[in-house]
């Protein structure tokens, strides 16, 4: 368990009329359970559940002739996270690990606060512009990697101290925001936490 930070930035804009993308990232947390088939050896398995929180300021607007859109809003995202992660361990009491694999995040829940969405100045609800879970992906496909070590307690137990850092591939951002921008986000998490080894 620990704290998370989400790096969000516009990449390739699609479309002339959006004039980008203002984004800012405040700490938020995570809570993660690892599974790993350890040997004596070298490379070992290992797969990551987690949850995440992403939470990120987000103001974007797209102007053409009369007509202006804007969102203007706090957000605040959970996530549920799958990985498979290839571990390297070296170390005998202290051990050093590096891990790296594929990822999938599943948005499970989303709220925002603030002035939301805007047509011409005048802001708006209801069909037209949604909530927090239909303005971002339901769906993220990325890398993540993890670095840190394992300092064993007693015979069974060891405290566990890593940073995971990710990236997503597909687009952050769905809906109507899809038209005109691809908008990426990357992630830090520092981890502390317990592990227990079962031990034949």
């Amino acid at each position: 368990m620990g704290l998370n930070h989400s790096d969000v930035h516009d990449g390739k804009y699609t479309d002339s009329y959006y004039s980008g993308g203002k984004y800012n990232s405040y700490n938020s947390f995570a809570f993660e359970i690892d599974y790993i088939k350890r040997h004596e050896r070298l490379m070992n398995y290992k797969m990551s559940f987690s949850y995440i929180s992403r939470k990120f300021d987000m103001n974007s607007s797209y102007s053409m002739h009369n007509y202006e859109r804007n969102i203007d809003a706090k957000f605040k995202l959970g996530y549920i996270s799958f990985a498979f992660l290839p571990e390297i361990a070296c170390g005998k009491k202290l051990r050093f690990i590096f891990n790296l694999g594929p990822s999938i995040d599943l948005l499970v829940n989303g709220s925002q606060s603030g002035s939301n969405y805007s047509v011409n100045g005048v802001s708006v609800s209801g069909t037209d512009y949604y909530s927090a879970s239909d303005t971002f992906s339901k769906i993220l496909i990325g890398l993540k990697s993890g670095i840190g070590f394992d300092y064993p307690l007693t015979d069974k137990i060891f405290f566990q101290f890593k940073t995971n850092l990710s990236t997503v591939f597909n687009n952050f951002v769905s809906g109507k925001n899809l038209n005109y921008v691809t908008v990426h986000c990357r992630n830090a998490s520092l981890l502390a936490g317990v592990c227990y080894y079962f031990k034949k």
